[in-house]
């Protein structure tokens, strides 16, 4: 009895001694635990109280740990134990300085990785963080992406900062604990929070789980292994491990990947009726921010969105099933699928990361070819590193925020009615024939919209955003008439290939959405999948030539090659991936998170990357059918992916230039 008193003394004690660790530990696993709600992502799938359950019944009988390692609380739990088990060295005011300040910057990185999350649908990746330079330039795009809801992951700093302070004020002294306890307790803490942070992974790995850290097709399926902190401990290591060392790719897999190429050179060569059929036109781009197809040809109350544009249909090649494979560099890898034809990184922004590479680039031929190349975009000319990437591209001038005139600006920048009119006449000086590139920012998120502006009668919509981004692109639309007419005032309408095409979508098309109700593809799984990334594209051929209405499918890593077979340019020793829109090959449009869309299906990947958990759905019938149906697209799917992160990580293209000179 004696006995029992002295160890129920003695645990007492350690648990006043560090009850202020423990309090720690559980507010960062209730922050946690608040982020996976917020994302609606799995921390415990048994509930808290389940799980609470599980670990007693554990402790006392043989229930299967299985039930402790799902879901994120066990590797989540470890993780904390690894990021402050140094704290337990210390002790009173020093301990609680240093806990307090380790609150505040796991708060910060969770808080970062919330809002991070509403837009992106991602958590913030190391490669990320190099683009810190441009958050300020996100300006409104990011106060508009927190929620009220964000206060409680700060809530316990409000009350704990000055709780700290007072008790650093008042304290007489510090509650005994020897260094060699102090120590002990701290391996003891790390022990078991690698214990706790490895198992599940090592438990996953055992059941050939290895790819999922092999491949990285998204940040949010190694999440779901490894919790948030565990994520960016992981992320950083990777970071470092790809700076310190480039990734390593075998001779057997680069001549793997070269053999595929040479193959794809030859689709790329294939002539069709189309092929040069406007060669040595002059072709303007106009990429538009933030562009769905569900724009075109719709009606609000009776009011056409897109009147011009509806127009401008009529006289082109409209293609109705060219789809959105951009990431997370958004506008950025729109570009970027359209001048290199190679899919965006999984994270961060290829135009940031790999502007030193070398690339078979779309402005780069034209530029051989005897065309002046130029880029106009009234945005900083730093932001998204355009400026260097440009250059690597081979665009002759880039013009940028100073070579426009300041105008009246609506959301980032002057509106794009200035910015479309000032770009005609910039483009009336450029030497023919020429190839250019506009990228329009009025309809940019948050879809804040001056009530001047608005001219749509929207009466019967409820979503404020929803109602601000129609009114936009009405804006944006009447923007692009204007441009057009002044185009054929110039002369210089029938002498050019016009393409024009939506950059990403909207952000808006969420499941039970009022866009989604709008368009009504609430009910149907399939219909909304393919909706979701649906965007507009248009290429008008001097006097309307072949107009019509196209369906193949294809995706923004088809533009590129697309443009270059109207135009008759060779691209037989071209490092491209996709495809010329009028060639009979077809190849699965492949998104970033490894889903796919083909011309009969649609494939769904799960967050977790397994195939086998994925769904896979019949356009046609529109419903859910059998997985075997998608597994072979699903195998080119990822292997393309590889294949073109394998080529920006080595930088392959130049390898394979110089060994072919």
């Amino acid at each position: 009895m004696d006995n029992l008193l002295k160890w129920l003394k003695k645990t007492s004690l350690s648990l006043v001694v560090y009850s202020d660790y423990l309090l720690f530990v559980f507010l960062i696993m209730v922050k946690l635990y608040v982020f996976a709600i917020m994302t609606e992502t799995i921390f415990v799938p048994q509930g808290a109280v389940g799980y609470i359950k599980d670990v007693l019944t554990f402790l006392i009988s043989d229930t299967p740990e299985k039930n402790l390692r799902a879901g994120l609380v066990m590797v989540s739990f470890g993780s904390i134990l690894i990021a402050s088990f140094w704290t337990l060295l210390f002790k009173g005011k020093k301990r609680w300085i240093s806990l307090l300040v380790l609150d505040g910057l796991l708060t910060f990185i969770i808080v970062a990785d919330a809002v991070y999350y509403r837009y992106f649908e991602d958590i913030i990746s190391s490669t990320v963080l190099m683009q810190f330079k441009q958050v300020s330039s996100l300006g409104s795009s990011i106060s508009n992406l927190f929620s009220w809801s964000d206060l409680l992951f700060i809530i316990d700093l409000i009350i704990l900062i000055p709780v700290v302070i007072l008790a650093i004020k008042w304290s007489k002294g510090n509650l005994r604990s020897s260094i060699w306890m102090r120590i002990t307790t701290a391996i003891m803490a790390l022990m078991i929070g690698i214990f706790c942070a490895y198992y599940p992974i090592k438990v996953f790995l055992g059941f050939g789980g290895s790819w999922l850290f092999e491949k990285t097709l998204s940040n949010m399926r190694v999440y779901d292994l490894t919790g948030l902190l565990g994520f960016h401990g992981y992320d950083t290591y990777r970071f470092i491990s790809e700076s310190l060392d480039s990734q390593t790719v075998t001779a057997e897999r680069k001549d793997e990947i070269q053999d595929w190429f040479l193959k794809h050179q030859e689709v790329l060569s294939t002539k069709s009726d189309y092929y040069g059929i406007a060669e040595g036109k002059n072709v303007i781009i106009i990429q538009l921010e933030a562009f769905q197809s569900m724009l075109i040809d719709e009606k609000v109350n009776g009011q056409e969105i897109t009147p011009n544009l509806n127009k401008l249909k009529k006289e082109s090649l409209n293609f109705t099933n060219f789809y959105d494979q951009t990431a997370s560099g958004r506008t950025s890898d729109a570009e970027f699928l359209l001048n290199t034809s190679l899919y965006p990184l999984p994270s961060g922004s290829a135009y940031i990361k790999h502007s030193g590479n070398e690339f078979s680039s779309t402005p780069a031929l034209f530029k051989e070819e005897g065309y002046s190349t130029e880029a106009y975009h009234a945005y900083k000319p730093s932001f998204w590193n355009r400026y260097i990437m440009y250059q690597t591209l081979g665009f002759d001038e880039f013009n940028s925020l100073d070579d426009f005139k300041e105008t009246e600006t609506i959301g980032w920048t002057i509106s794009d009615k200035a910015f479309l009119n000032q770009s005609a006449e910039m483009m009336e000086q450029q030497n023919k024939p020429s190839y250019s590139m506009l990228i329009t920012l009025t309809s940019h998120y948050p879809y804040e919209f001056p009530e001047k502006h608005k001219k749509m009668d929207l009466t019967g919509l409820n979503d404020t955003t929803f109602k601000n981004y129609l009114q936009s692109a009405h804006y944006v639309d009447e923007a692009m008439g204007k441009f057009i007419q002044k185009l054929k005032d110039q002369g210089v309408w029938d002498d050019s290939v016009v393409m024009l095409y939506g950059d990403h979508d909207s952000g808006l098309m969420a499941e039970d959405g009022e866009m989604a109700k709008f368009m009504e593809v609430d009910k149907n799984k399939t219909e909304y999948l393919k909706e979701k990334e649906r965007l507009p594209l248009m290429i008008r051929l001097p006097d309307g030539e072949k107009a019509g209405t196209y369906e193949k499918t294809m995706g923004q890593i088809d533009l590129g090659p697309t443009l270059m077979h109207l135009l008759g340019i060779d691209m037989s020793k071209e490092y491209m991936i996709g495809t010329p829109a009028f060639v009979e090959h077809q190849n699965p449009v492949v998104f970033r998170s490894g889903s796919y869309i083909t011309e009969e299906v649609v494939y769904q990947a799960s967050i977790d990357g397994v195939f086998d958990n994925g769904s896979c759905y019949d356009l046609e019938l529109k419903e859910k059918i059998n997985l075997v149906n998608c597994q072979e697209p699903y195998e080119k799917a990822v292997n393309q992916l590889q294949m073109s992160d394998q080529i920006l990580g080595s930088d392959l293209i130049r390898e394979y230039r110089k060994s072919e000179q």
